[in-house]
């Protein structure tokens, strides 16, 4: 059973904001735009996984995608954890073509595609150290799950290729899960939970998950100068779009829209912080009049502290999906 579903990450959400306000074809949208196709890349490869988890029996394993765990001051990210009353199983999941060699004696995976030659950080030793850090957290509270860890390539066409034969014991791909699965239940036959001691442990994970907290703009060295201010049009995606009598209209492709500025709402969030004032939303949404601009944040469902001048809005949690 799913007990943790992935959802799409704020970051991705975040990247997404921020590449259709940069110019198209600078080295700002490029640098973007590079970064967020790998961590779609990274989404579907996780999620298509779900097709074989969810063959699992439902009683006896709990699958969380995506936690993000504090351990000593820092914390650590797992893809995805199945949980059994035997042991715990972390995933690294990886979705990557082309041929990907495990080159043990440095410690890196090496990409061959269109004849060219890429390397990547070591997922089997990433694999390994988020291993130790789960057997800590859980050992901290007395949960003596043993932990295993594997590392899942989910396209089926990349080729993998090893120097040591006892790569192929950790590095499968994702129509191998299964079997891998049935393998650890049959190493590991003593029980150490019980069914409600299960469930208690995965919303344990689930209370203590922390989402990342990402300053997108710093992250990709994006200076705010450079990031287009304007309500942006849905059709075409035209910035700005104009208000003209109580809606938004595109001067591009004609749409007219009157929530328009939702969608600039939740990119403001996503871009330069988590609340904004009447006068940040003007400055940012092109709206001169401060009676208009108040209309318009009071009847966008938002979350409003403070009062008078001092007045913020925030987004309400169900903006979010994760």
């Amino acid at each position: 059973m799913i007990v943790k579903e992935l959802t799409v990450p704020k970051r991705i959400l975040a990247l997404e904001a921020l590449l259709r306000r940069l110019e198209e074809g600078s080295p700002d949208w490029h640098r973007v735009k590079e970064d967020l196709a790998k961590r779609w890349a990274g989404y579907y490869g996780e999620l298509s996984l779900d097709y074989y988890l969810q063959m699992l029996p439902e009683k006896e394993y709990l699958v969380l995608h995506d936690l993000r765990l504090g351990l000593s001051g820092s914390f650590f990210q797992i893809d995805l954890l199945v949980l059994h009353a035997h042991f715990a199983l972390i995933l690294e999941v990886k979705n990557i073509l082309g041929t990907l060699v495990f080159d043990k004696q440095f410690s890196q995976m090496i990409r061959t595609q269109d004849e060219k030659e890429e390397g990547f950080p070591d997922p089997i030793a990433q694999a390994e150290h988020h291993k130790k850090q789960l057997a800590r957290w859980l050992a901290e509270r007395s949960i003596p799950l043993p932990v295993e860890s594997l590392v899942v390539i989910s396209k089926p066409s990349t080729v993998l290729k090893a120097n040591s034969p006892a790569i192929s014991r950790t590095v499968i791909h994702s129509h191998r899960l299964l079997g891998k699965i049935e393998d650890l239940s049959g190493r590991y036959q003593q029980a150490l939970l019980d069914a409600r001691e299960l469930r208690k442990t995965s919303r344990l994970l689930i209370k203590h998950h922390t989402p990342e907290k990402i300053d997108i703009l710093s992250r990709m060295r994006v200076s705010r100068e450079n990031v287009r201010m304007g309500v942006h049009c849905g059709g075409c995606g035209h910035i700005p779009v104009i208000r003209v009598y109580g809606t938004w209209f595109c001067p591009k492709c004609g749409l007219k829209d009157k929530s328009a500025h939702i969608a600039a709402l939740k990119d403001y969030f996503l871009l330069f912080g988590k609340e904004i004032t009447n006068g940040g939303f003007r400055e940012f949404a092109g709206v001169e009049s401060v009676h208009t601009a108040s209309n318009i944040l009071a009847s966008s469902n938002l979350v409003v502290s403070g009062r008078g001048k001092g007045r913020k809005y925030s987004a309400p949690a169900d903006w979010w999906n994760g």
